[in-house]
């Protein structure tokens, strides 16, 4: 009955802790979740999204192409 009152509050008695928890962490573990791919500015993180939606890329090169139509009709 006690254990089920401990998971259904979810708290720990203080002298249940383990002693590893209070200890600080090495260099180490510390560096463990660090970012590991570089940085993008927003406009290179547009573009490789961009590319990578064919649609998207499609209807691009449709209006770049009706632009382009455009300009020379108009010579």
């Amino acid at each position: 009955m006690d254990q089920q009152v401990k998971h259904q509050n979810n708290q720990l008695n203080p002298k249940e802790i383990p002693v590893e928890w209070l200890q600080p962490l090495e260099q180490k573990e510390l560096n463990q979740e660090e970012v590991v791919r570089p940085s993008l500015s927003y406009w290179q993180d547009a573009w490789q999204r961009l590319k990578k939606n064919k649609m998207a890329m499609g209807g691009l090169f449709f209006l770049v192409l009706l632009g382009i139509m455009q300009s020379l009709v108009h010579i």
